[in-house]
């Protein structure tokens, strides 16, 4: 998808961002820490708690269930590419923003 593209073109070159793998899939991590995978059926998020209702709003979005057992992780959201649009950029930059934080700023929250 070509909102998908544009969101890893937008962190890959970033100081700090390097490719990884995750679940079999393509990730982002900052600093050593993954904030957001490329799957094949859509694209997923480490998101800070404030952020999560938003990201719940999209159409399909849900809880992130790794390995399909029902056991889903806390505040990272799976949103299906059927339901990726430009909202989901501005996902991205809060999860890069998030993760990216020094530890400190997180308890904050």
């Amino acid at each position: 998808m070509e909102i998908i593209t544009t969101i890893v073109n937008k962190f890959q070159n970033l100081d700090g961002v390097e490719l990884a793998k995750m679940f079999g899939s393509e990730a982002l991590k900052v600093n050593g820490k993954v904030f957001m995978i490329v799957m094949k059926d859509g694209i997923v998020y480490k998101l800070p708690p404030d952020d999560v209702p938003t990201a719940l709003s999209i159409s399909g979005a849900d809880y992130f269930d790794a390995h399909k057992n029902g056991k889903k992780m806390k505040d990272w959201i799976f949103i299906p590419n059927t339901s990726v649009n430009k909202l989901c950029v501005a996902l991205a930059e809060k999860a890069y923003e998030y993760i990216a934080a020094p530890e400190k700023s997180k308890k904050e929250q």
